[in-house]
């Protein structure tokens, strides 16, 4: 075996471990909890806490807003550039949520207990409020600037359960 089919093989058993670890997670919350969602994105966030760089932070619960004022709906983890301002706010008018520049995001999670057609729905309304990357001058040196704008922050939906991929893709169509 190659030394790249062996380093694959590794990191599919270190991820699927690490999945495992969140599956587990996942069985201990108690389903009857009112604070299900929550407990749920700590497993989330928490496991982003230990993949990502130290350059990234993990927020949980917040929104995203651009230079004009802009902003998303509740986007539930964020991970942002240690480039720009963090406003990790407990102050009331902001219901404790954080908030962060479009400029500063690397990703926005939305996480779901099970993935229905119901919450799939919700998952594209609240990431598809994210403010778009605006005014910014490629440099033209740089190919394919405009697709890698188009992309940040990146946008994810993460699900611990859910309809079959097919139901999924056939809600996605429509």
């Amino acid at each position: 075996m190659s030394k790249e089919n062996s380093t694959i093989k590794d990191l599919v058993t270190y991820f699927e471990s690490q999945a495992d670890r969140i599956d587990k997670e996942k069985e201990t919350i108690l389903d009857n909890r009112p604070d299900i969602g929550y407990l749920r994105e700590d497993a989330v966030l928490d496991f982003l806490k230990r993949h990502t760089p130290e350059r990234c932070a993990s927020i949980k619960g917040g929104f995203i807003f651009d230079h004009l004022g802009n902003r998303s709906k509740q986007i539930d983890i964020i991970i942002t550039s240690d480039s720009t301002l963090q406003f990790n706010s407990t102050l009331s008018n902001t219901y404790g949520k954080s908030f962060n520049c479009i400029e500063g995001c690397y990703a926005a999670i939305s996480v779901k207990t099970k993935l229905t057609k119901d919450a799939l729905i919700d998952c594209i309304n609240n990431l598809s409020s994210i403010p778009l990357l605006k005014n910014i001058k490629p440099n033209p040196l740089v190919g394919n600037f405009d697709k890698f704008i188009k992309q940040v922050p990146l946008k994810v939906i993460f699900a611990f359960d859910g309809d079959s991929v097919d139901n999924i893709k056939m809600h996605m169509q429509e």
